[in-house]
């Protein structure tokens, strides 16, 4: 009778190693699942970050070469600013000449 009773028990904790076996064995398999989801998301984010990286470094060189050339047109156009009204001021002055002389010859 005991020893009925002592296989019997024996018989229930072999059933329920066996449960808790399967149970690691499935867990274990779920967690190498779950890490190996985590290790490609961390990838993708890491190759994210570097083509947000890429992105903000090219965008502040286009803003860099953007305000050289602006300064480069503005200074283009102050010259040629210049270079206009110095040439006004010489055909003024012509046209001046012009009319002091015609001015002062005699009919």
């Amino acid at each position: 009778m005991e020893s009925d009773r002592i296989s019997k028990e024996l018989e229930e904790l072999t059933g329920k190693i066996g449960i808790a076996d399967n149970d690691l064995s499935n867990s274990r398999a779920e967690y190498e699942s779950t890490k190996a989801e985590y290790e490609e998301a961390e990838e993708q984010l890491s190759k994210v970050n570097s083509d947000i990286e890429n992105v903000n470094s090219l965008l502040s060189n286009t803003e860099l070469e953007s305000q050289r050339l602006n300064g480069g047109l503005m200074l283009s156009q102050s010259r040629l600013t210049d270079s206009l009204i110095t040439k006004s001021i010489t055909v003024i002055e012509l046209q001046l000449l012009i009319k002091i002389k015609l001015q002062s010859r005699p009919m």
